[in-house]
């Protein structure tokens, strides 16, 4: 089980900026109102979320650099749910063609959520980060620095 506490350690170490913060009002991977307040840190390329045995990592990007090459990597990826920004209830992982409807909005997102229980390691979480961030930059995704509200390329 990973703690927000080693993850804001291992951060600090790589010399990345963060936010701590305690969040309400966001939804869960069931799309349920989570109304209490959880610990999340927010990096400059997304939102790391620990919702009871629940990690999740959103990360949000324009939409004019989605790509299909980039969708056939990332849809690999099992525990991936795609997004609106305003329709944001909408999962595009099964659709057969997203890109029209992602292209609709200035923005969209993608939610990985990772089980956090005595499996999960610090390591395995970080390599999860560190592999989507790869696969973004890779693919030449724009992604909005949430630290900032503005594009990390």
């Amino acid at each position: 089980m990973v703690t927000i506490n080693q993850l804001k350690a291992e951060f600090s170490k790589r010399s990345h900026h963060y936010l701590e913060e305690f969040t309400t009002g966001n939804y869960d991977d069931k799309g349920g109102i989570i109304d209490r307040k959880i610990p999340t840190l927010t990096t400059e390329y997304c939102e790391i979320g620990f919702n009871d045995q629940v990690v999740y990592l959103v990360f949000i990007a324009q939409s004019d650099s989605w790509s299909k090459e980039f969708f056939d990597e990332i849809k690999k990826i099992s525990n991936l749910k795609i997004y609106g920004f305003k329709k944001f209830l909408k999962d595009y992982d099964f659709v057969k063609n997203p890109e029209s409807e992602i292209k609709s909005e200035p923005y969209f997102q993608m939610q990985f959520s990772l089980k956090n229980d005595d499996k999960l390691s610090e390591a395995e979480l970080l390599g999860e980060y560190d592999s989507i961030v790869k696969l973004l930059k890779d693919h030449q995704i724009k992604v909005v620095n949430q630290l900032k509200k503005m594009v990390v390329s």
